[in-house]
């Protein structure tokens, strides 16, 4: 079985492609001509690896966009081009328009492929080719190119825009109601999403997290690249914030779209800053990497607070790097949106998988992360109300041998019911899916 894994936003596909291939499955990473591009640079392959050239042979390029055009046929998707690239002249910005792709393009890029495991724009485009998605899962809240915060039509004020959005999400729709199987752990909007197009899914998150282990020679490429440890604090408690730093609502946001992406860094901000008011003599750093729409707000919000001589500003690294850091921290920082039945991103499931403590939104009841997922929660430092942040800084400072001990559980819950476990079952849903109706 020849397996097609089309996409690589955040990296999860990179992630899944190689536990797939450590399970003896003969998968391929078929990237979109747009990942890794622009400001997504650092969800590049290589950016999520010390050990490139062991899986670079799988990996391979396409020249088919994750974008709305790619669901189109000409002249539709002509149209687009045009619009895009005089709109790109008439603002007298640099526009970076995506061609058109030929129906034959797509049928040569995934027809050697035996199943198709996608998200991202793929539903609506290989209704084109008349295939469906062995998988789908999305990777945006709310769905991508469905019903995301970043995909809106309802509050589009041009008519072709609102037209073509109706469209793209009609095709999107069509796409996902004829996937083989579906894959969500995402219980709030994109739940609703999914009860919107009107289908089931498996509740399962995605292996989206490669943790690899540091060899020799490994620890010697970390060391030639990773200068950024120098300017480390050497004595202390060191906190590390990786999440998208995002807590200023974007102008003509939905409301009920905002609080599914808010992720209230100023809240745990302030909650830092109370910390060092209370306990002044603490040795603590606060490390911050500088990834997010709100970088510069949050700078202000740091030196209003007057705590910059307790934060350290890193720039946006790759997640190889940031895997590295989380080693040698000794907790981890989150998110914090406020809405049941959100879990951690991509920054809680490299915490876990590295074997950190983690400080997060937990806003699940008594019961219900198992009932809907089948396993028990991991062992984080769960945030229900804004003062549960301080609460368990307190406690991070205070209880040092507790804090490594909950990081050594970590990892190994990570290992029982993440990683390659995980995968294994998404293998086993593949193998199954030829035999088996829509999983809903």
């Amino acid at each position: 079985m020849k397996i097609a894994l089309i996409g690589n936003m955040n990296n999860n596909n990179f992630a899944l492609m190689r536990y797939f291939r450590d399970l003896g499955a003969d998968a391929h990473l078929l990237l979109y001509s747009t990942d890794g591009e622009d400001s997504l640079r650092h969800f590049r392959p290589e950016n999520d690896t010390w050990q490139i050239e062991k899986w670079s042979p799988f990996i391979h390029p396409t020249v088919i966009p994750n974008a709305p055009i790619a669901a189109f046929s000409a002249p539709i998707s002509w149209l687009l081009y045009v619009y895009s690239q005089l709109g790109g002249m008439i603002n007298g910005k640099q526009t970076h328009a995506v061609r058109p792709v030929k129906r034959h393009i797509i049928y040569r890029t995934y027809g050697a492929y035996d199943c198709l495991v996608a998200s991202g724009i793929a539903p609506a485009m290989l209704l084109r080719i008349n295939r469906n998605l062995d998988l789908f899962y999305p990777y945006s809240t709310g769905i991508e190119f469905f019903n995301s915060l970043h995909f809106t039509t309802d509050t589009q004020r041009n008519v072709l825009k609102r037209l073509i959005g109706y469209e793209v999400k009609r095709r999107q729709s069509k796409g996902i109601k004829g996937a083989k199987i579906r894959v969500n752990a995402e219980m709030s909007a994109t739940k609703r999403a999914f009860e919107t197009i009107g289908v089931g899914f498996c509740n399962l998150s995605v292996p989206i997290v490669y943790h690899e282990s540091y060899s020799s020679h490994i620890i010697s490429k970390i060391s030639d690249s990773m200068k950024l440890m120098s300017i480390l604090p050497k004595t202390g408690c060191l906190f590390f914030h990786s999440a998208r730093i995002m807590f200023e609502k974007p102008v003509g946001s939905i409301e009920t779209n905002w609080k599914n992406e808010n992720k209230n860094t100023d809240i745990f901000m302030r909650s830092f800053a109370e910390l060092l008011r209370i306990r002044p003599s603490a040795q603590v750093h606060l490390l911050i990497v500088e990834y997010g729409p709100d970088i510069e707000a949050a700078k202000s919000l740091v030196s209003e607070l007057e705590i910059c001589d307790h934060v350290v500003w890193l720039p946006k690294m790759q997640r190889r790097e940031v895997m590295w850091f989380l080693s040698q921290v000794d907790l981890a920082i989150g998110e914090f949106i406020k809405a049941p039945g959100i879990i951690w991103g991509g920054t809680g499931w490299e915490a876990l998988a590295v074997g950190k403590p983690l400080v997060q939104n937990f806003l699940f009841e008594k019961n219900d992360f198992e009932n809907t997922y089948g396993c028990p929660s991991p062992p984080i430092l769960s945030v229900k109300r804004d003062e549960d942040i301080l609460r368990h800084l307190i406690f991070a400072i205070e209880n040092p041998e507790k804090i490594r001990q909950i990081g050594d559980e970590a990892r190994a819950w990570f290992n029982r019911y993440q990683g390659l476990n995980l995968a294994k079952k998404f293998l086993d849903l593949l193998k199954s899916s030829s035999h088996n109706t829509t999983t809903s």
